[in-house]
């Protein structure tokens, strides 16, 4: 899924590669769901990377990418008076972390390994339309 919304061999490196990974075909998955449009799902995408960069530069690990976390973050953007651009326009990063940790934490999507053979199997379970994906 991340070869259908980014190109650039170096930023799917960097996406692959991040502490976000392991749920971003998943949130993909779920944000086309929603209706999301190629230009939204893009931006949604790069800010929760932004947002798991931060958690990992601040030690966090996956299971803490919650609420609080979230709330850590836009405080530090508030305090640098980081949470617009220059230009007067809002960042997307909370909104998308929110999302993001919300889709998450409410079973929308869940990864669990089965092997088979040498191949991992990842279940996606879409709990509101109780579908199941599988991808390699």
């Amino acid at each position: 899924m991340l070869n259908t919304y980014f190109k650039d061999s170096r930023t799917l490196a960097r996406y692959r590669s991040g502490l976000a990974n392991l749920y971003l075909e998943n949130f993909i998955v779920w944000l086309e769901s929603q209706g999301y449009r190629r230009f939204t799902i893009r931006r949604h995408v790069r800010e929760v990377v932004h947002f798991a960069d931060w958690a990992e530069a601040e030690g966090l690990a996956l299971r803490d990418l919650d609420r609080g976390a979230l709330d850590r973050l836009c405080s530090q953007l508030a305090e640098r008076n980081s949470l617009r651009y220059p230009c007067g326009k809002q960042r997307q990063i909370c909104h998308s972390a929110r999302l993001w940790i919300d889709a998450s934490s409410f079973s929308i999507f869940v990864r669990r390994p089965i092997n088979s053979g040498s191949a991992v199997i990842f279940h996606f379970i879409c709990s509101h339309t109780s579908s199941v994906f599988y991808s390699t």
